[in-house]
């Protein structure tokens, strides 16, 4: 996707499942690419809500960009989530 002129950005998706062993919460796994920079990772969008979401891993985040902890709720009938990214954020060698 692209950010519009005042950076504001929407995607649609389905709330995704946790992988089959159990072992890892819920996740968006997201890249941003920049004009003139190297594209890099930042933390997935973990939802607030999900049981799998330990303290432990919410500790560990490395806050790439920013939190990517969301808090869903329903708006108009949409489970919907926001996150503002913060560019850079975090990122080493991203001068």
């Amino acid at each position: 996707m692209k950010t519009g002129k005042d950076g504001k950005y929407t995607f649609y998706t389905f709330r995704p499942g946790a992988y089959p062993d159990g072992g890892e919460p819920e996740h968006i796994h997201i890249t941003i690419k920049e004009p003139n920079k190297n594209e890099y990772y930042l933390d997935e969008y973990f939802f607030d809500d999900d049981v799998l979401l330990s303290s432990e891993r919410r500790n560990a985040a490395e806050n790439r960009g920013g939190s990517g902890i969301v808090h869903p709720i329903i708006e108009s009938g949409i489970l919907t989530v926001r996150r503002n990214i913060i560019l850079g954020k975090n990122i080493p060698y991203y001068d």
